[in-house]
């Protein structure tokens, strides 16, 4: 697990074009919160470092706070991730990951290393020499090519409810499939 420190992995994300943009938006703590946003996904990232855990026991009032802000400046704050930097090992580990299940407020990941960067859905951190083009598939090609009728009619429905470009919940996508399933089709 490689130890990072928060200038290094504001760099990181700036090459991946999240750039550092209204800081001044937490004046109270400027000093303590960043905040990048990647206008290309229309996603953002809320850094703040954490070194005690006394500090971590208000985390949920400050990501309130935040997350407030943001929304009154008319982010979408379901785009919006709120990364805890624990630079250091802490003696309650589980603890500190156990944050990441609590779902108030806004999606939150502990970050102890450029690894932990791995597990947010739209990042994933790979070394230029990793990335092979010959085995990069078009999935978009690749679905659109199914023959399987089916699954088609599946696709397009999420597709018509707007899934293409947004988030459907699983009880939309269940409830596409049960009308499809009562309409006759098999699945």
């Amino acid at each position: 697990m490689k130890k990072f420190s928060k200038a290094e992995l504001i760099e990181y994300f700036a090459e991946n074009e999240f750039f550092v943009i209204n800081t001044h938006i937490f004046s109270q703590n400027t000093s303590k919160y960043v905040f990048l946003y990647n206008e290309t996904i229309s996603k953002g990232i809320v850094l703040k470092d954490y070194n005690t855990e006394e500090e971590l026991k208000t985390i949920n009032e400050e990501i309130y706070l935040v997350r407030e802000t943001l929304k009154e400046l008319k982010f979408n704050i379901w785009n919006i991730y709120y990364f805890i930097l624990v630079n250091n090992e802490s003696e309650k580990n589980r603890k500190i990951y156990s944050i990441e299940r609590d779902s108030r407020n806004m999606r939150k990941y502990v970050i102890q290393s450029l690894d932990d960067v791995n597990r947010v859905p739209f990042f994933k951190i790979k070394p230029s020499s990793e990335v092979d083009s010959s085995i990069l598939i078009d999935f978009y090609g690749f679905i659109e090519d199914s023959q399987d009728t089916e699954i088609n009619n599946v696709i397009a429905e999420i597709i018509n409810s707007e899934g293409e470009y947004g988030e459907l919940s699983k009880q939309k996508i269940r409830g596409i499939l049960r009308e499809k399933l009562s309409q006759g089709e098999t699945l």
